[in-house]
C-alpha cells in the first residue's frame, strides 16, 4: 500500500506540479512589548524559533494551551546582535506559542518562529537513499519529476495551470484573481494563530517592469488572507495588449496584476514567456514563469 500511496502521488504531482511545504512563518522586529501571533502546533509537531536584534530589556517565549493565557518556556535578557535559537516540540495536546517583549527600554527585538517539517514517513530505493519525505506539512521529492513526449497545455481555460507553489500571505487593498501578478512587500503584523508574516505580497501595481515580483495567484485570495502564489511551471496569468506567443512579459500601467508583451525588457522584471496568444481587452493567457 505505501508503494500504490506513493504512485498515486508522483502521478497527481506530475500533473498539479510539485508543491512547496506550506510551514506557517511568524516573523516580527518591533521596539515595543506587543506579543507577536500566535503560532499553532499540533501533538508529533515542532517548531524553531530565533531571536536577534540590538535591544536592552528582556524577551520571553511562551506558551498557552487555549490561546489566552500564556507561560513562560524561555527568556533572553538584554542582546548585542547575537542570535539565540532553538526547537521546541508540541505538548500532547494543540499548543499556542508565541514571543513577546517583556520590558524593553532600548533597540528593538527581531522575532522569529518556524513550523518545522516535521518528518511522517520517508520512501527509499533499493540504496537506501531517500526519495520521497512525507510531513506534517507536505510532500519532499527528490530531483525533478519529468513527463516524456508531453507538451504542456494550452488551454486557457480557468483553473488549467501546472506548476509549483507556495502560500504567502496577501497584503494591500487590491484583492488577488486567478492568474494576478505578485510582488513582495514587507512582512506586516497580524493577530491570529495563521497569519503568515514572513511571506507576505500583494497584487502588482499598474507600473512598468516591476522587478521584485514572485509569480501569479493560483486563484482569488481577498486581502488579509492566504494566497497560493505559482512560482514556477506552465499557468495561467492575467495579460492585456498585444500578446503573442514567445512574448517575453512584464508588469503593465494599464492595470494591477496584469501583464503586457515586451521586446526589451528590464532585466530582471520579465515575469514570463507566452505561450498562447493573449488578448487586447485582458484575459487569461498560458505563459511559462521565469
Amino acid at each position: 500500500m505505501k508503494y500504490i500511496r506513493s504512485f498515486l502521488i508522483a502521478c497527481a504531482l506530475l500533473v498539479a506540479g510539485v508543491s512547496a511545504s506550506h510551514a506557517v512563518i511568524i516573523s516580527s522586529v518591533t521596539a515595543s512589548i506587543t506579543p507577536t501571533a500566535s503560532l499553532l502546533l499540533h501533538p508529533k509537531e515542532s517548531l524553531t524559533y530565533t531571536l536577534s536584534g540590538t535591544f536592552t530589556g528582556r524577551a520571553v517565549l511562551e506558551k498557552s494551551d487555549d490561546g489566552t493565557n500564556y507561560e513562560l518556556v524561555l527568556s533572553s535578557t538584554n542582546n548585542s546582535n547575537a542570535t539565540k535559537t532553538g526547537v521546541v516540540f508540541a505538548d500532547r495536546h494543540p499548543t499556542y506559542y508565541r514571543w513577546r517583549g517583556s520590558t524593553i527600554t532600548a533597540g528593538s527585538f527581531v522575532f522569529g518562529l518556524r513550523d518545522n517539517d516535521d518528518l511522517v514517513d520517508e520512501l527509499h530505493n533499493r540504496k537506501g537513499e531517500v526519495l520521497i519525505k512525507y510531513t506534517d506539512d507536505g510532500v519532499q521529492i527528490k530531483g525533478n519529476l519529468s513527463s516524456q513526449g508531453v507538451l504542456p497545455s494550452t488551454d486557457t481555460t480557468s483553473g488549467n495551470s501546472s506548476g509549483q507553489s507556495v502560500k504567502a500571505y496577501l497584503a494591500g487593498t487590491v484583492a488577488a484573481v486567478e492568474g494576478s501578478l505578485l510582488v513582495a512587500t514587507t512582512p506586516v503584523a497580524g493577530t491570529g494563530p495563521i497569519i503568515v508574516q514572513g511571506l507576505t505580497v500583494i497584487v502588482g501595481p499598474a507600473t512598468n517592469d516591476l522587478t521584485n515580483w514572485l509569480g501569479v495567484a493560483k486563484t482569488a485570495a481577498s486581502t488579509g488572507t492566504l494566497v497560493d502564489v505559482y512560482y514556477s511551471g506552465f499557468v495561467l496569468a492575467r495579460t492585456t495588449g498585444t500578446v503573442v506567443p514567445g512574448d517575453s512579459l512584464v508588469s503593465t500601467t494599464a492595470a494591477a496584476g496584469y501583464l503586457t508583451g515586451d521586446s526589451t525588457p528590464t532585466t530582471g522584471a520579465d515575469v514570463a514567456i507566452a505561450i498562447t496568444a493573449g488578448t487586447a481587452a485582458g484575459g487569461l493567457t498560458k505563459v511559462r514563469l521565469k
